[in-house]
């Protein structure tokens, strides 16, 4: 999407920029031993970033793809644990909103990135509920 980018680092930049925004000193730029990914978007016209950790940056990276929330679900399932995984997804998924990186629909327009398209088992269910509604209004007629 136009308004998300996926920023790999391998500097201090998410400091440097912490500092800029709040007004403070601004560190002295250093290589770091591990790349970084910054999350940058646009609230509105205001541009906003946060560094993220490994797992929630290749999530964010599927999600701007068009993968299906649903899948992200199940992956974080099978990673983590059902206990796990479902805090995990709730806590990004609240963090996301609270951003305003999803959108559905024209009303969000200019939301980051899309709830994704159904996945493979939504899909199935959707045409299971649509033949079985079908099958309730033959039976009413």
């Amino acid at each position: 999407m136009p308004t998300t980018r996926l920023l790999s680092v391998q500097t201090n930049a998410g400091a440097i920029w912490s500092a800029l925004a709040s007004g403070a000193t601004d560190p002295v730029p250093v290589p770091v031993t591990d790349p970084a990914t910054i999350l940058i978007w646009r609230q509105e016209h205001v541009a906003c970033f946060r560094s993220l950790d490994p797992e929630e940056a290749d999530t964010i990276a599927l999600l701007i793809q068009g993968i299906a929330f649903a899948d992200i679900c199940a992956r974080l399932v099978f990673a983590h644990g059902e206990e796990t995984g479902v805090a995990t997804a709730g806590q990004w998924l609240a963090r996301w909103v609270a951003d305003g990186l999803l959108r559905h629909g024209a009303a969000s327009r200019h939301a980051a990135f899309p709830l994704g398209a159904p996945s493979v088992r939504e899909q199935g269910f959707q045409a299971r509920r649509g033949k079985i509604e079908q099958c309730a209004w033959l039976q009413r007629q």
